[in-house]
C-alpha cells in the first residue's frame, strides 16, 4: 500500500493578488507650513511616519495629530489630507496593486482606512529594506517582492487596538527574524563604509541608544559596534589579499587610518594584516 502525504495550497486568481509597484523613503526640510490633498486612484498606499511633525485628515475625520511609528493604509481612490509643519520630516511609503480580502476588511470602517501602531518599528524597517532594494531598479525587483511579502504577512495578522475601529496593533511574533536587531544587522552590512555611531544608528531607526543596545544584545553575542568592526574586517580581507595598501583599505571600510585598522584587525583575526597577507 502506498502512503502519500501532501502539503500545500493552490492559490486561485494569483494575478489579482497584491504586488508592489514602488517603495520610497524621503526626507523633507520645509521653511513653511504645508497642506496638501493626496490620492492614488489605482493603488494601495501604505504610508509611514518616521519623524513627521504634522497632521492628517479624511473626509470622514477632522484634523488629527499624526503620531510617529504608525502606518496608514489607504485603499485605491481614497482621498486624505496632510499638513506638515515647518522643519525636517522623514517619512516613507510603499505603493501596491491588487486585492486582498484581509486588507479590505482592515479599511472596512466609517473612516475608510487603517492605522497600524508599529511600536517595534517592524513595518518601518521593512519599508526601508524595500526602498533600498527598489533603489537598484529592476535588479532589486524580486528583493522588493520578498520584502513586500513580509509586510503583507504582518498586515494579515494585525489585531484590533480596541480604541477605534480603524486602529490596529501588530501581533506579537516570538522569534520574529525581522526584529529591530535583525534590521540593524542588515543596516551595518549595507553601510559599513560610512561613519557609524550608536547615535547615528539611533537616529536612523528613530529610537533611543539604550533601546538599540538592549534589543541587539538580546539576540546577538556581539555588541552593535563589535559586529560593525567584525563586518569591516571581514569585508577588508579581499582588498588585503589583493595587495591594496592598508591606508586605502581603512578608508574603504570606514576606518579613520591604517593604524586603527591594524589594531582592530589583530583583535578580531588574532594577527596583524601583514602577517595574515603573508600567510595567505
Amino acid at each position: 500500500m502506498n502512503h502519500n502525504t501532501f502539503y500545500g495550497f493552490t492559490y486561485p486568481d494569483i494575478s489579482n493578488r497584491p504586488y508592489p509597484i514602488a517603495a520610497i523613503i524621503f526626507e523633507q526640510r520645509r521653511t513653511a507650513y504645508v497642506q496638501r490633498r493626496c490620492q492614488n486612484k489605482d493603488a494601495w498606499v501604505l504610508d509611514y511616519s518616521i519623524n513627521w511633525p504634522g497632521k492628517f485628515a479624511l473626509q470622514e475625520m477632522a484634523w488629527q495629530e499624526r503620531p510617529q511609528k504608525v502606518a496608514h493604509l489607504y485603499p485605491p481612490g481614497k482621498v486624505y489630507m496632510e499638513a506638515i509643519s515647518a522643519g525636517a520630516s522623514k517619512s516613507s511609503y510603499i505603493l501596491f496593486k491588487g486585492e486582498s480580502g484581509t486588507l479590505r476588511k482592515l479599511v472596512d470602517n466609517y473612516a475608510g482606512f487603517a492605522q497600524i501602531v508599529d511600536t517595534d518599528s517592524r513595518i518601518m524597517n521593512l519599508i526601508r529594506e524595500g526602498a533600498q532594494a527598489a533603489a537598484n531598479g529592476y535588479q532589486g525587483y524580486w528583493r522588493l517582492n520578498e520584502v513586500f511579502s513580509r509586510i503583507m504577512d504582518i498586515l494579515e495578522h494585525v489585531l484590533p487596538d480596541g480604541s477605534e475601529p480603524w486602529r490596529y496593533r501588530l501581533n506579537e511574533q516570538p522569534g520574529d527574524n525581522h526584529s529591530l536587531a535583525k534590521q540593524i544587522k542588515i543596516y551595518l552590512e549595507q553601510n559599513y563604509q560610512k561613519h557609524i555611531t550608536l547615535d547615528s544608528i539611533a537616529t536612523e531607526f528613530n529610537c533611543s541608544k539604550s533601546t538599540i543596545v538592549h534589543k541587539f544584545k538580546k539576540e546577538n553575542v556581539e555588541s552593535v559596534m563589535g559586529m560593525l568592526m567584525r563586518i569591516r574586517v571581514e569585508q577588508s580581507i579581499p582588498l588585503l589579499l589583493s595587495g591594496t595598501p592598508l591606508k586605502e583599505i581603512a578608508a574603504v571600510v570606514g576606518l579613520p587610518n591604517e593604524y586603527y585598522y591594524s589594531r582592530i584587525f589583530r583583535k578580531i583575526i588574532g594577527m596583524s594584516p601583514k602577517d595574515y597577507r603573508n600567510r595567505k
